[in-house]
């Protein structure tokens, strides 16, 4: 039947569209992959108990520092389980002190070429059977949840959403997508906080005003049902919402200015060792924003803004310069300023699997390959976690 109604599908395509569209299969819907492996009321009232805790975390009602710890990217079940379940213990043992959630990422938001997650291609050899897809992603992130962690996870677009987002207890928008509005629609209407990356650039405007955005009651859009069919969606916007601040790559000036720059203190006969360190410095340089004077400009932004400042500093990416162990620095920096009464700073995230650092795929299955080991961003091992973790918890008062 579902071959069939392929063939329907591209039989009656429009003259004028898809011609670049290889191929059109329908999904099962959200609703069907969703009864294979439902909820029950014990684990409904799990879940949103571990999203009201994050909430009181956000509105400073529950003292407790949020870590959302885990893999950049999920490629292997046996280990994303081995690793989950680690981590429960960790969960439980410091759990007085720090909340912690399991970060889950089944897509992955790609500026040009790369894999693009689980829920896109589980096998990761580039065949991307979705229907497969989805259902494994879906199959994986309950039996954790059935484990007793919170799950956060990065919301990428509206469709998949749907397959997922009953099981999680907060979710994220990333560096790319906090300025696209059909995805602050879509976290206007979610169920659980929220959290906004600021622009890959180091922009923090943009991220708040997603919060503002994303705050508002009344949106009406075009979005997936559970059934599948295309839908009126009326969101009454989610007040649940914080900001993660996780470092920039690029500078505010274009080429050509750097250029002129170059050119000015070449004409001063200044060295040229010196002009190749400004040129790096505002040509494109890493840049950090979790230093307590960036975080005081973000709460200052959001004062402006008239919103409750919520801040998660994100150690890895812009703020760890790309260097997975960098970002125990971070986090401990962090942890201090909490610790010195930044109460704005209320949690941070680390990029952690089994093992440290990160293997090169280029487009073989994943069963070829060490299934302990990041294949997008490079973490720290379990390990080091633990370690980081430990501390905090003897940190915090």
């Amino acid at each position: 039947m579902g071959g069939l109604m392929n063939r329907f599908v591209s039989i009656f395509r429009s003259p004028t569209d898809g011609l670049r569209t290889k191929e059109v299969k329908i999904l099962p819907s959200p609703r069907a992959i969703r009864k294979k492996y439902p909820l029950n009321p014990d684990l409904d009232r799990q879940i949103l108990g571990f999203r009201e805790t994050i909430k009181n975390i956000l509105d400073g009602r529950d003292p407790r520092f949020l870590a959302i710890v885990g893999p950049c990217s999920v490629h292997n079940e046996a280990a994303v389980l081995e690793y989950a379940g680690r981590l429960l213990k960790l969960a439980d043992r410091y759990q007085s002190k720090i909340f912690v959630v399991i970060r889950l990422c089944f897509e992955k938001p790609r500026t040009e070429t790369g894999w693009e997650g689980a829920a896109n291609d589980w096998t990761g050899d580039g065949t991307c059977n979705l229907a497969m897809s989805m259902e494994k992603s879906r199959h994986l992130l309950w039996k954790i949840v059935k484990l007793g962690l919170p799950v956060a996870a990065e919301a990428l677009d509206q469709v998949s959403e749907q397959y997922f987002s009953d099981l999680l207890s907060a979710a994220w928008l990333g560096a790319r997508n906090a300025e696209t509005t059909t995805l602050r629609r879509m976290a206007s209407a979610m169920s659980m906080p929220v959290g906004i990356k600021n622009a890959t650039s180091g922009d923090i405007g943009s991220a708040v005003n997603a919060i503002k955005y994303i705050a508002k009651s009344g949106r009406a859009f075009p979005g997936p049902a559970l059934n599948g069919r295309v839908a009126e969606i009326h969101a009454t916007g989610n007040l649940d919402t914080f900001l993660i601040l996780r470092g920039g790559k690029r500078s505010d000036y274009c080429a050509g200015e750097v250029e002129a720059m170059e050119k000015i203190l070449r004409e001063g006969n200044v060295d040229e060792q010196i002009i190749k360190a400004a040129a790096n410095i505002f040509s494109g340089a890493i840049r950090t924003n979790y230093h307590p004077e960036e975080i005081d400009r973000a709460i200052a932004c959001y004062k402006k803004a008239g919103l409750r400042a919520a801040v998660v500093v994100d150690a890895s990416h812009g703020n760890s310069l790309k260097e997975h162990k960098r970002q125990i620095d971070v986090w401990k920096a962090v942890v201090q300023q909490r610790c010195d009464g930044n109460s704005a700073i209320i949690g941070g995230m680390l990029e952690s699997y089994l093992k440290g650092g990160a293997q090169k795929h280029q487009g073989q299955r994943f069963s070829e390959m060490d299934p302990e080991i990041s294949v997008t961003d490079s973490c720290l091992s379990f390990a080091e976690t633990e370690e980081v973790l430990d501390w905090t918890y003897e940190k915090m008062r």
